[in-house]
């Protein structure tokens, strides 16, 4: 699938199309919930002045809880054009984004299925057990090791972005035509990832850290063995 075919599909899928009523506010939840067990397990990131810009940048901008709509709107247009306006490494930011973003609304589908089938309702609060039952039982596994390494690819790339020769220059030099042809969403995306990961000492070291986590978790949950789950990961749920 093209990149802008993709970005239409998750588009689609972001709108509940297809999708009962039920299974769109279920989705929501989930979403929620995610961000809140992210959040959860990556404190020491949060917790830490070098690592915290990039890690609130990877909880709110990738993981993020509020509607995308525009800037999914805004990347359909500039799609087409980004070869013509973009390094080569911003090029394949856009991709790898679209991608993870692909990979997260096909297993946000696939639990919120299950939750529904388990007899969860949107207006109680989702908890733990359910959620856990709700992933073993979509049985995403895999999908979901696609979406950890597609972070640490987005992120990677993010940072490569980043040293791009006169990068800041340029960025700052096209918000206001960014901001004349509607695109504002998308420019601001960029200019606060790479602000956010021109922090980090070791960038590598950043997303290994997460990488390293989420896997952990992933093994624990396709293995069944929800009570061996360290606490850290949900505590503040």
């Amino acid at each position: 699938m093209n990149p802008l075919d993709l970005q239409k599909e998750i588009s689609r899928m972001r709108s509940g199309a297809g999708l009962s009523p039920a299974i769109t506010e279920i989705k929501n939840q989930v979403k929620i919930f995610q961000n809140k067990r992210l959040e959860s397990t990556h404190q020491n990131l949060l917790q830490s002045e070098n690592t915290r810009p990039a890690a609130r940048f990877f909880l709110d901008r990738l993981y993020g809880t509020g509607s995308t709509h525009k800037r999914d709107q805004q990347v359909e247009r500039v799609i087409p054009k980004a070869q013509r306006i973009l390094p080569s490494v911003g090029v394949e930011v856009v991709q790898q984004v679209l991608h993870m973003d692909w990979l997260a609304e096909q297993m946000d589908v696939k639990i919120s299925i299950q939750l529904n089938e388990l007899g969860y309702k949107p207006d109680t609060k989702l908890e733990v057990d359910a959620y856990l039952e709700a992933f073993y039982a979509a049985g995403q596994f895999e999908v979901r090791r696609q979406q950890v390494q597609a972070v640490s690819a987005t992120g990677e790339r993010l940072v490569r972005l980043m040293r791009f020769p006169m990068l800041k220059t340029m960025l700052s030099m096209t918000r206001g035509a960014a901001h004349k042809a509607n695109l504002e969403d998308f420019h601001e995306f960029l200019v606060e990832g790479v602000s956010a990961f021109k922090s980090l000492q070791s960038p590598q070291k950043f997303f290994q850290a997460i990488e390293s986590e989420e896997m952990v978790l992933l093994e624990f949950i396709s293995s069944r063995r929800f009570k061996e789950i360290p606490e850290k990961f949900f505590c503040k749920l």
